[in-house]
């Protein structure tokens, strides 16, 4: 059930933050916030614990990771791919 869950998030929640980061301005600080509530709701729904690491989550699966896709990583891949 955690590993459909991820990916549902990597399909339907990224994909609209993608449409978004070519008309709408990002500042790190605004990512990073997303990045906390993501965080914090995968802790509530007791999918990430408190205690452990943030990176854990970007981490692919055979590394022990949960393989979600992190936010600023794709914000500049979208933003490096819109400038040619």
């Amino acid at each position: 059930m955690e590993k459909n869950t991820i990916k549902a998030i990597n399909i339907y929640a990224t994909t609209v933050l993608n449409f978004s980061f070519g008309k709408v301005k990002w500042t790190p600080t605004v990512l990073e916030n997303l990045r906390t509530k993501m965080r914090t709701l995968l802790t509530r729904y007791r999918f990430h614990q408190t205690c452990a690491a943030k990176e854990i989550l970007t981490l692919p699966r055979q590394m022990g990771g949960r393989r979600l896709i992190d936010v600023t990583r794709l914000h500049d891949k979208q933003m490096k791919l819109l400038q040619i």
